[in-house]
């Protein structure tokens, strides 16, 4: 973000990334990821230019995510008449930034599943025991 919006781009929105996550109802397997609820979009004019919206053309695009049939999506509207000369534009940059959306929520995905798979692997549980994260009694019962 900041090769993008700039070193101080968190200051300049309020001490706020511009991605929030909520940590609301987040839900997700086998290639679907449900996290509308826990995602908070803070800065309309970053997230469009983080989509590759260029400002130009960010007027006349509204966006709206929602849980679609299988996860999150982002659906896009265009102000634009289909015969205004910029129309093919503002329809390049709304193909582009549904791909990069999906393409996050992928990225999302991933880190879910290998975030759960470390917690609750071998390793991670013998760890966590050895470090006294768990006591136990006699009977193996955690105290």
């Amino acid at each position: 973000m900041t090769e993008l919006l700039g070193n101080d781009y968190y200051e300049k929105n309020g001490n706020q990334f511009v991605f929030k996550n909520n940590r609301t109802n987040i839900g997700f397997d086998d290639y679907e990821i449900h996290i509308n609820e826990a995602l908070e979009i803070t800065n309309d004019t970053m997230f469009k230019k983080w989509l590759g919206i260029p400002d130009v053309l960010s007027g006349w695009i509204q966006y709206e995510i929602e849980e679609g049939a299988s996860k999150t999506e982002i659906e896009f509207e265009c102000t634009l008449l289909n015969s205004d000369p910029r129309y093919p534009a503002v329809a390049a940059a709304i193909e582009k930034a549904s791909v990069k959306f999906s393409n996050h929520m992928a990225d999302i995905l991933i880190r879910l599943e290998n975030g759960v798979e470390d917690y609750f692997s071998d390793d991670n549980i013998e760890d966590r025991i050895l470090d006294g994260e768990y006591e136990f009694d006699e009977s193996g019962s955690i105290y």
